[in-house]
């Protein structure tokens, strides 16, 4: 999606950047960013973004990507301090849009999908008898 020299940061200690990277905006304009990602269900809230500001080295900007959304005092916050916001649907456009981590399916394996997914969530195990009988 135009980063390259992407490194991720050691799992502790990582002062709240998961990953560097430098964008290629145009050919010879780069931008360092210092990434923080999130995978919760509550949006993130303001000390996530505060964090991630001072931590901020030098002409680097910030970017935190979350798999569910933003409190509004952290997009406020988001907006004084260079750091880009990625929310949950956002994360999806782009990955669909760059084809990444993403199957194309027909209409019918899309219905089968949803078919499952309604028995799954009905069955408390997640599992139904009938379907483990059919050996799948």
């Amino acid at each position: 999606m135009g980063f390259m020299d992407v490194q991720s940061t050691p799992y502790s200690h990582d002062k709240g950047i998961d990953v560097y990277g430098v964008w290629n905006i145009t050919e010879g304009v780069e931008q360092t960013y210092a990434v923080q990602v999130k995978r919760q269900r509550a949006n993130v809230g303001h000390p996530i973004v505060a964090h991630l500001a001072g931590s901020l080295q030098g002409n680097d900007r910030g970017m935190v990507i979350t798999t569910s959304d933003f409190v509004p005092g952290a997009k406020e916050h988001a907006k004084t301090k260079n750091i880009a916001l990625i929310n949950g649907e956002q994360l999806i456009s782009l990955l669909i849009e760059h084809d990444l981590f993403v199957s194309r399916v027909s209409e019918e394996q899309a219905q089968e999908i949803d078919r499952l997914k309604i028995r799954f969530d009905a069955n408390k195990d997640g599992i139904s008898s009938e379907y483990e009988h059919e050996g799948k």
